[in-house]
């Protein structure tokens, strides 16, 4: 810190500290502009850059200060070798090595402790280049505690156990939501699942994560189907099914009106009960040619 100097821009003062020139600041009345001077420990110049001149500085050991193919070849190859032995730990595993388990892994943990009989198990245990929250590497099965975050991580998460899966591994993965409602039921399905190695209760919670993903989706098909329409009864836009789109065109083909006619739309109105906007999106749709004023 000896090296860093603090000068005044406009009468070119050098101060050893921050508060001394803020109090030279001060008693000139004049807002000044503050930079930090620094020292070159190698070369011996002064500057305010200090990247630049890093970069630019030939008396450092390294030379200037930037990477030659050789040490970037290096890095690549450690990071590789980290992501092999499952050292390197991503953003998605940044909560669990700083701040360790959350609150429904740690009411698991306990559980384990109090419950389980086979205690032997592995927190964040590295499979691949992916991690998972309890494994018994030894019976090779493990538990996923599935907090609210991963609604949104449905497929990424079918993918990853699937991968897993194939590599002799067993999983159930179990919402934290759902342990809430119902503690015991878990408790005993997931010890069964380790500690006899049972699959009866296993292969049961998998029907009915099977039943509940097709009630979901059948929900969200009425949702949507539910949505279309608004309260005066229109479709939302795109969201028009073909059968009201082939209906419209039904509507418009077998009206009476002359669609080389100038005033076309008008009469359509009229004939069909449709809006001007739908006649028109229908024509464009199925390509129907018309009269209409430039």
């Amino acid at each position: 810190m000896n090296n860093i100097k603090w000068v005044c821009k406009d009468c070119n003062l050098v101060f050893q500290s921050k508060n001394k020139l803020d109090k030279h600041r001060k008693l000139s009345g004049e807002a000044k502009v503050r930079k930090v001077l620094h020292t070159c420990e190698y070369c011996g110049e002064t500057f305010y850059n200090k990247r630049k001149h890093n970069k630019e500085c030939i008396k450092r050991p390294r030379g200037p200060h930037k990477d030659t193919p050789e040490e970037r070849k290096l890095k690549s190859e450690k990071l590789k070798k980290a992501y092999r032995e499952g050292r390197h730990h991503g953003w998605a595993n940044t909560r669990k090595n700083r701040y360790g388990m959350s609150y429904p892994e740690k009411w698991f943990s306990s559980v384990i402790q109090n419950e389980f009989t086979d205690k032997d198990y592995e927190y964040n245990l590295p499979i691949g280049k992916y991690k998972v929250d309890f494994a018994w590497p030894k019976k090779m099965r493990y538990i996923e505690i599935d907090g609210q975050q991963h609604d949104y991580t449905v497929d990424y998460d079918i993918s990853r156990d699937n991968w897993i899966c194939s590599q002799g591994w067993k999983c159930i993965r179990v919402k934290w939501k759902d342990i809430c409602d119902n503690k015991q039921y878990y408790i005993s399905l997931l010890r069964d699942f380790i500690d006899n190695g049972s699959e009866i209760l296993y292969n049961e919670f998998l029907e009915k994560q099977k039943k509940e993903l097709e009630e979901e989706e059948e929900k969200k098909k009425k949702l949507v189907s539910e949505d279309m329409i608004d309260s005066i009864g229109r479709f939302h836009s795109g969201m028009v099914p073909m059968s009201e789109w082939l209906r419209r065109k039904e509507l418009i083909l077998n009206s009476d009106v002359n669609l080389s006619q100038f005033g076309c739309l008008t009469k359509l109105e009229v004939a069909t009960g449709l809006s001007r906007r739908q006649i028109k999106s229908t024509m464009t749709k199925f390509n129907i040619e018309y009269k209409s004023h430039s």
